[in-house]
């Protein structure tokens, strides 16, 4: 069974732009992870980020596609394996921003 994560990455960040130390841990872990495939996918040369999901106590080998749709600029992508997929709106300007723009 996938799981869908629409993510908006401003909600994870403090005033300064970091990740807030008041976020639960498994929040601030779900952004590192989330800005990863920011970073691979807006850096050049681009690179596969692999998946962090586990599926019944095992951790998923699959590669994520991911890909910039242009017209709003959000960052859309899926595991190839285990499924998992969403998309990550307002990257442009955070710390993992590649200097896409």
């Amino acid at each position: 069974m996938s799981r869908a994560f629409v993510t908006n990455l401003t909600y994870f960040l403090d005033s300064k732009g970091a990740i807030a130390e008041s976020l639960p841990k498994q929040s601030r872990k779900l952004a590192e992870t989330l800005g990863n495939i920011v970073v691979c996918i807006t850096n050049k040369p681009h690179t596969i980020p692999v998946c962090w999901s586990s599926l019944r106590k095992k951790r998923c080998a699959g590669k994520i596609d991911a890909s910039i749709e242009l017209g709003n600029f959000s960052i859309v992508w899926h595991c190839l394996e285990c499924g998992n997929h969403g998309s990550i709106h307002n990257w442009v300007n955070t710390m993992w921003d590649g200097g896409y723009r």
